[in-house]
């Protein structure tokens, strides 16, 4: 792991009801103030790892750290505005927010200033 890691996962497993496992014994570290990507083939877990590292579901196994502070699992209300969780993960809990801060070709709108 980096030393100076903001994120760090320890041997996190998650195996789904049915016996899919998506995840065995990962373990890395994500640098402060480093930009990094998760690459891989779909179904291969990246998504799983994301909502494990944000709190949005539990792993099996393991462990996840964030800013210091071990990740619990957090209650999800798809009713909040964008928000930052309990693991200080930022995170879209709705589409429609997204969508409505998009223009009719897709680029995001500038907000007006008030002034």
């Amino acid at each position: 792991m980096p030393d100076d890691a903001i994120v760090e996962v320890r041997e996190v497993g998650k195996t789904y009801e049915g016996g899919v496992e998506a995840l065995r014994n990962v373990n890395l570290g994500f640098p402060r103030g480093r930009l990094s990507t998760l690459l891989g083939p779909s179904g291969c877990g990246k998504t799983t790892l994301l909502k494990i590292i944000a709190g949005l579901i539990k792993p099996n196994a393991g462990e996840v750290w964030v800013k210091g502070r071990k990740v619990e699992l957090v209650v999800y209300d798809d009713r909040l505005t964008p928000s930052e969780s309990e693991s200080g993960v930022h995170f879209l809990s709705r589409v429609s927010e997204i969508i409505d801060a998009l223009d009719a070709e897709g680029r995001l709108r500038r907000q007006r200033r008030k002034d």
